[in-house]
């Protein structure tokens, strides 16, 4: 995904709450949650990136090719 547009930066108090869903989805509930533990002795606050998109591009290798590969 290729994106263009206005980013912003949002300081947040303690972990950003998507990082630690992510973090359950990609370790399971109880590895995540041991590593959000281990992440909130080593800092106290994150920074969240919000980008409002002016244009938004996807390059799919399976349905669709860059147009300098041809399929």
């Amino acid at each position: 995904m290729l994106l263009r547009g206005t980013a912003r930066l949002e300081t947040v108090d303690g972990i950003v709450p998507e990082y630690a869903a992510a973090a359950e989805r990609y370790f399971g509930r109880e590895q995540g949650q041991a590593w959000m533990d281990e992440l909130r002795t080593r800092t106290s606050k994150m920074v969240r990136i919000a980008i409002t998109p002016d244009w938004v591009g996807l390059l799919d290798f399976q349905t669709r090719f860059p147009s300098a590969i041809s399929s």
